[in-house]
């Protein structure tokens, strides 16, 4: 699920050509979406901003067995970080 037509269009072309097969790829907002059917996984990969508090939520909504989230930068937050404290340590050798 994505808001984008190019994500979903790639998206279904990818798994064409790996012969993926029972996988949905739908265009809407993840607070839009009202499952037909049992959901047991949700997989939240890169999502910006607060779209994985969304999947989170979604998934707990749903009463998934299973969350992967990989969440995206939170470029909310970019702002509000300092990196001054972590410069001694870039030129370290590990």
């Amino acid at each position: 699920m994505d808001t984008s037509e190019v994500v979903i269009e790639n998206s279904k072309k990818i798994a064409k050509e790996l012969g993926y097969k029972n996988m949905m790829f739908i265009k809407d907002n993840i607070k839009n979406y009202n499952p037909d059917r049992r959901i047991d996984i949700v997989i939240s990969l890169h999502a910006c901003d607060i779209a994985t508090d969304m999947a989170l939520g979604a998934a707990i909504n749903f009463n998934a067995k299973a969350i992967f989230a990989v969440p995206c930068c939170h470029r909310e937050l970019i702002e509000q970080i300092k990196f001054d404290d972590l410069g001694k340590f870039l030129n370290m050798e590990f």
